[in-house]
């Protein structure tokens, strides 16, 4: 019982920092009790990928892991939003209706909704219960990640622990180690070492993303749109994300990071670019297919912007890929350069024209293995091909939005290829261990192209303002593009 009250503090931790992190984003300009609940799963997101961001970047420079620590950047990172929610003109009259921004429902939609959502919340609280104890089956989770949290939960420096148990095992101990550290966390949090709770990390995440999601395309899109598409991708999802492997995590962050740059290139809205870079840094802290990730929706965006001739949105692009850049991604691979941790695959081998070549024998054998799962799982077979349908029917009414979720998803499945292209690891081994996983990607990419192109246009003449605290009796009416 203990451990698990430390577990759910820890969480709790994490979504406090979070709000702070919207506050600061302008996400959470108004921090009414309703607009809290409804965006306490992109707080939560935003909260894992700060959190870690920071406490990688304190490991790098000497300082050690701890609950102090933890506890310390949460509360500094969650300051912003406390000051906020203290103000006492921010929660006046607003408990007896409280306003959020967002498409209004019929009410035979809001019961769907509600439906879908207790349904998943149901899903969620059982299976956490049960994954908690689910033993570790994946032999990759131990090796690549768990091991690593488990080194983590007991001693403080885990980068000098790389320079003495570093082993040729496969163990890719240059990996980014943003989820050892969450999972590492949970540990501490329990105060007891129990392996298996590992996979506790990827499932909240999981959930916490349709969550998340809701929120990001409030303003866009219906709710029982957004539940029934997300509800479907977590069914589908289950078992994968029940082996507590980094793959749906990445893709959780990264798929979130693309849809809230994208509502930027549609609306121009800031605070939409800068949670979206907040989220990428996530995905490029959690795996190396995040870091590819990230790069290619920020290049992506930074190409639009630059096509459409609007200097302020290349100046914010440029200001958010240096944001991940330095942050998120320079000092972890700044200080395994430094200290002769082995990359998986080295930079000459990845960009080296003599190496590509030589290998090139490798592309269509990576193409035809990733192409088999995509058109191969049930998942894919209906996520993928309804995105590309609403981007080619979306394409003459909202074409820069259209490209830029097309662009991101066919240089994402290049990355893929090209990874398979330039690793020294055996083909066949790697195709037959890892295809089947590298999907997830693929589907959440997929997911947030759906939920962003396939939802209603909010009137634009209509102010955000006019939405007031009006008798329980008057009709709702649409809110339209907040300025947040």
């Amino acid at each position: 019982m203990r451990g698990d009250v430390g577990i759910v503090a820890v969480h709790v931790a994490l979504m406090a920092a979070g709000f702070g992190v919207l506050q600061l984003t302008g996400q959470l300009h108004d921090p009414s009790p309703a607009r809290l609940v409804f965006a306490g799963g992109l707080a939560y997101l935003a909260g894992v990928a700060s959190v870690f961001t920071v406490m990688v970047t304190l490991l790098v420079i000497g300082m050690g892991v701890s609950l102090v620590l933890f506890a310390v950047v949460c509360l500094v990172l969650a300051a912003p939003a406390l000051l906020a929610v203290g103000r006492r003109k921010t929660w006046a009259g607003r408990f007896r209706r409280p306003t959020v921004e967002r498409v209004r429902a019929t009410r035979p939609e809001t019961w769907a909704t509600g439906a879908i959502l207790a349904a998943l919340a149901w899903i969620g609280v059982i299976g956490a219960r049960a994954v908690a104890y689910a033993p570790l089956t994946e032999y990759d989770n131990w090796l690549i990640w768990t091991r690593k949290a488990v080194l983590l939960s007991s001693h403080p420096r885990f980068p000098d622990l790389f320079l003495s148990t570093r082993v040729e095992s496969g163990g890719h101990w240059d990996y980014p180690i943003l989820l050892p550290l969450l999972q590492a966390m949970q540990f501490r949090g329990a105060g007891v070492v129990v392996p298996e709770r590992a996979h506790l990390a990827a499932w909240i995440i999981l959930f916490m993303a349709i969550w998340a999601a809701g929120y990001l395309v409030r303003r866009t899109t219906r709710p029982i749109v957004w539940a029934a598409v997300g509800g479907g991708v977590v069914l589908l999802e289950l078992s994968q994300v029940a082996t507590g492997l980094a793959d749906t995590p990445m893709a959780c962050f990264l798929g979130l990071g693309a849809l809230a740059v994208g509502l930027w290139v549609d609306e121009g809205r800031t605070s939409d670019l800068a949670i979206g870079a907040v989220l990428l840094a996530g995905a490029a802290g959690v795996k190396t297919e995040g870091i590819m990730g990230a790069l290619i929706v920020l290049g992506v965006a930074f190409v639009i912007a630059l096509l459409r001739r609007r200097r302020e949105n290349v100046v914010a692009v440029v200001a958010a890929g240096a944001a991940v850049g330095l942050l998120a991604i320079v000092p972890w691979q700044l200080w395994i350069a430094t200290h002769g941790i082995p990359a998986t695959t080295s930079i000459s081998q990845a960009f080296g024209p003599g190496y590509l070549v030589d290998h090139v024998d490798r592309v269509w054998p990576s193409v035809k293995a990733i192409y088999g799962v995509l058109s191969g799982l049930n998942l894919v077979q209906l996520v993928l091909p309804a995105a590309i349908a609403l981007i080619i029917v979306r394409w003459r009414s909202l074409r820069p939005v259209a490209a830029f979720y097309l662009a991101v998803g066919v240089l994402y499945f290049l990355a893929l290829v090209w990874a398979y292209w330039t690793t020294p690891l055996d083909l066949n081994f790697l195709i037959g261990t890892s295809a089947s996983r590298i999907h997830v990607g693929v589907v959440m990419l997929a997911m947030a192209a759906i939920l962003h192109l396939g939802g209603e246009r909010v009137p634009a003449e209509e102010p955000a303002a006019a939405v007031d605290d009006g008798p329980p009796e008057a009709e709702p009416r649409p809110i339209a593009k907040a300025t947040a």
